[in-house]
């Protein structure tokens, strides 16, 4: 996956946006997520249920006081582990303030 400069709404998965990608100009595309299973609070909220579709919020934009966040470089692998290794190619349950530290680190990746 990769994406071009900017910002993209991140609706591909969900029927609404459940969150959104940033590519800087060194390629590299921040994506943060913050739907019912996405590692953060609303993670929570599906222990029940075996799809989206069966949520009751189904169909409603999301929100969440944190979110799950991925690290992509230009060519669409996975980086995440060289700004943090915490065994997967996510990190979750990231606050605001710590996806600024995220995306200072992702503008500055190979410089």
């Amino acid at each position: 996956m990769t994406h071009d400069k900017g910002f993209e709404i991140a609706n591909h998965i969900y029927k609404f946006g459940n969150g959104f990608f940033i590519t800087f100009d060194n390629g590299v595309t921040v994506s943060v997520q913050f739907c019912y299973f996405h590692y953060c609070y609303n993670h929570n909220t599906i222990n029940s249920y075996t799809s989206n579709k069966e949520h009751p919020a189904y169909g409603s934009p999301c929100e969440c006081e944190n979110a799950e966040v991925a690290i992509i470089n230009k060519d669409g692998g996975f980086i995440t582990k060289e700004y943090r290794d915490v065994g997967d190619d996510v990190l979750g349950y990231i606050t605001p303030e710590e996806l600024v530290d995220v995306m200072i680190w992702c503008k500055n990746y190979g410089k």
